[in-house]
């Protein structure tokens, strides 16, 4: 159990880091808790930390020549150990993390500067002699000549000298860094969501314009056929009421110019058409089509005008002569 004093400490110690923008996330104290602090930071998931165990002792595995010169015991015993789930892991595989990853590992120990920095090992590279030949140099190149992008670090808190904690930057996303996806850069995902769901927005905005345009246009030439049978019909019940006040109107007198034989009353051959389109307008119009509509009304007129043409006298086949 932890004293008043350690408690303290810790508080201390979260103070500070919390200083530079840094939370210590807590993990499982069941002797995995270095890899759960690796696999918090790389997947996200402090519960992949067998995946993380595996692929470390895989690389050292391969790598035997490099790693052996840091192991006292028989080198395989040791892989063998290491793989086992609750064994304490310690520098040599966090080196060897931060070789497969890329990314520098940085331990704190109470303090807001870490205590132990493990960098990945440099890729050897060729370099030119005199003679033309070429050999490897694992020494880095002077930062004038070749930039250096380096990974961000992976940061594990040590207390107690018996746990491991993991580090993060809240602010700062790092998980998936080193695993080897091309293209990888932290939150470019969300960007890439946001820039196509902006994309859709628009896309769905011109349609929906172009689809109120084309019902506004729908609209508009609905407005024109009404305003056009409006115009028909009144032009027609119009027709009909000055036929019906001549029909009523009274003869013309004795004596008086005017047709001979007009009546006043509506021809015969015109009449049942007559009553025909009376009925039609106190009846639904919708009964009687446009082209319908005025061919009737032409027909009516016509007839009208020539039951009314004055006929010609059929007395007399010429003009008489004096005796």
């Amino acid at each position: 159990m932890q004293n008043i004093r350690d408690d303290e400490i810790e508080t201390e110690f979260s103070n500070r880091l919390a200083a530079r923008g840094l939370i210590i996330k807590e993990m499982v104290g069941d002797g995995a808790c270095m890899f759960r602090s690796i696999a918090e930071q790389i997947y996200g998931d402090q519960e992949m930390h067998g995946q993380i165990r595996r692929l470390c002792m895989d690389y050292m595995s391969n790598n035997r020549d490099h790693f052996k010169e840091f192991i006292t015991e028989n080198f395989e015993n040791y892989i063998q150990r290491k793989r086992e789930e609750n064994v304490h892991g310690n520098h040599v595989e966090l080196q060897a993390i931060s070789e497969m990853f890329a990314r520098p590992v940085e331990v704190y120990q109470y303090s807001d500067e870490p205590i132990n920095v493990l960098l990945p090992r440099p890729e050897p590279e060729a370099t030119a002699l005199t003679d033309g030949s070429a050999s490897t140099s694992n020494a880095a190149p002077p930062p004038s000549t070749v930039p250096i992008q380096q990974n961000p670090p992976l940061r594990l808190s040590y207390h107690r000298a018996v746990h491991y904690n993991a580090i993060l930057a809240p602010n700062i996303p790092t998980i998936g860094i080193g695993l080897g996806l091309p293209g990888m850069i932290p939150g470019s995902a969300d960007k890439e969501l946001m820039s196509t769901a902006m994309k859709t927005s628009e896309l769905e905005h011109i349609e929906e314009t172009m689809l109120q345009d084309k019902i506004d246009m729908t609209d508009f030439q609905r407005t024109q056929a009404d305003i056009e049978d409006q115009i028909t019909r009144e032009s027609l019940i119009s027709y009909l009421n000055d036929f019906e006040k001549s029909k009523n109107a009274p003869s013309t007198s004795a004596g008086a110019p005017g047709p001979s034989n007009f009546s006043g009353e509506p021809p015969v051959s015109g009449s049942g058409l007559y009553e025909e389109m009376l009925a039609a307008q106190s009846l639904e119009w919708d009964a009687y089509t446009d082209d319908v509509a005025i061919a009737e009304a032409m027909l009516v007129s016509q007839q009208d005008y020539m039951s009314n043409k004055p006929s010609t006298s059929s007395s007399g086949s010429g003009p008489s002569t004096s005796e």
